[in-house]
C-alpha cells in the first residue's frame, strides 16, 4: 500500500523542471519546480527537495491532501535529483521520460529509487522498455503514453503543401537522424522539407500547413512528436517498427500512421501518398489519446 492509501481525492503536485505548462493544466494540479513561479496553480522550489516543497506547500496551499508525481530523467536524476521523499508521507509516483540519457540509465533510475523512494514509476514515452524497468526496480512499473502531457493543436489546412515535412533537431547528438534527412534532401525522389522550431506550438503550425509528416524516433523512444503530429491533424510516417508501442499496439491500427523501417520505404509511402491528393486528405486523423490525471494515479498505484 503507498504512502497515506491510494487517495483519489487529493490535490495533484506535479514536479518538474521546466517552465509553468499551461497545456498540462487539469483540475486539482498544481505544477512545481526550481523554473516555475508562485501563482494560483503553481509553487516555485528553487531548492530541489521535498522539505521545500512541503514547506511551500503549507504556504500556498493548506489544509489539502497532496499527492506527488514527480517528472524526472535519468540525466536530472545524477544532475539535479529531487532529494528528501522519506519526509513525503503521501503516495509519491515517478514519471520518468527520456529514459535513454547518460551511461546506464535504467541503472540509475534503480539506484536513484533506492536512495528516493516512491510508490511507481511510470514510463511517459519509453512503453517498449517495460519489461527492463520491471526486472531492475521492486515497485509497480507502468507505461502511460502520452500520460500528463497535452500538445498544442491546429487546424489542419484546406489546402495544404503537398510535401513530406520533417521537424526536429539533426545536431550533433542526432547523427542518425541527420543521415536519414540529408539522404532524402540529396536523392531528391519526393517532396521533402526539413526545419526546426523553438517550440511546439510553432511546430504545430507548421505541420497543420503539410499535408504529411516525418517522424523519426530515437533511442526506442514513442517520443513527443507522436503525439505532436496527430494534434496538429495531420497523418505521419515513422521511421522505425512498432515495437517501440510496446504494449499499446492498438496505436498502430489508425489510419493516419504509416511505417517505413528504411529510406526507400520512407519514399515510396510518401510518394505513394502525395500523388494521390484526394484519398491523403481523406484520411481520418483521430484525436490525441488524453489520459486524466484521476486514471493515471488509479492505473499507476493500481488501485
Amino acid at each position: 500500500m503507498p504512502k497515506g492509501g491510494c487517495v483519489m481525492d487529493v490535490l495533484v503536485v506535479l514536479f518538474h523542471y521546466g517552465c509553468y505548462e499551461p497545456l498540462w493544466e487539469q483540475p486539482t494540479l498544481i505544477q512545481a519546480g526550481p523554473n516555475i513561479s508562485d501563482s494560483i496553480s503553481s509553487i516555485n522550489v528553487p531548492d530541489t527537495s521535498i522539505h521545500l516543497l512541503k514547506k511551500k506547500l503549507n504556504q500556498n496551499f493548506p489544509y489539502q491532501k497532496h499527492l506527488l508525481i514527480h517528472y524526472t530523467d535519468p540525466f536530472y536524476m545524477r544532475q539535479n535529483p529531487l532529494k528528501g521523499l522519506k519526509e513525503w508521507m503521501a503516495p509519491a509516483i515517478l514519471a520518468c521520460g527520456d529514459l535513454h540519457h547518460g551511461h546506464q540509465p535504467i541503472s540509475t533510475l534503480s539506484s536513484y529509487l533506492s536512495k528516493e523512494r516512491h510508490d511507481a514509476v511510470i514510463l511517459t514515452f519509453n512503453p517498449s522498455l517495460l519489461d527492463q524497468v520491471k526486472d531492475a526496480i521492486s515497485i509497480p512499473v507502468n507505461s502511460l503514453p502520452p500520460s500528463f502531457f497535452r500538445y498544442p493543436s491546429s487546424k489542419k489546412s484546406e489546402s495544404p503543401i503537398f510535401s513530406l515535412i520533417h521537424i526536429g533537431s539533426i545536431g550533433i547528438h542526432h547523427q542518425s537522424r541527420r543521415n536519414i534527412i540529408n539522404s532524402l534532401i540529396q536523392r531528391k525522389r519526393i517532396a521533402f522539407k526539413h526545419c526546426n522550431t523553438d517550440n511546439a506550438k510553432s511546430a504545430a503550425e507548421i505541420y497543420s500547413q503539410h499535408a504529411l509528416a516525418l517522424n523519426i524516433p530515437l533511442n526506442q523512444d514513442l517520443n513527443h512528436r507522436f503525439f505532436e503530429i496527430m494534434s496538429a491533424g495531420i497523418p505521419q510516417i515513422i521511421f522505425g517498427t512498432k515495437k517501440i508501442l510496446g504494449a499499446h499496439l492498438s496505436l498502430a491500427q489508425r489510419e493516419d500512421i504509416f511505417w517505413a523501417s528504411s529510406i526507400l520505404e520512407i519514399e515510396e509511402i510518401a510518394n505513394s501518398l502525395l500523388t494521390n491528393k484526394q484519398a491523403l486528405m481523406a484520411i481520418k486523423v483521430a484525436p490525441t489519446p488524453k489520459i486524466s490525471i484521476q486514471s493515471l494515479i488509479k492505473n499507476s498505484l493500481n488501485c
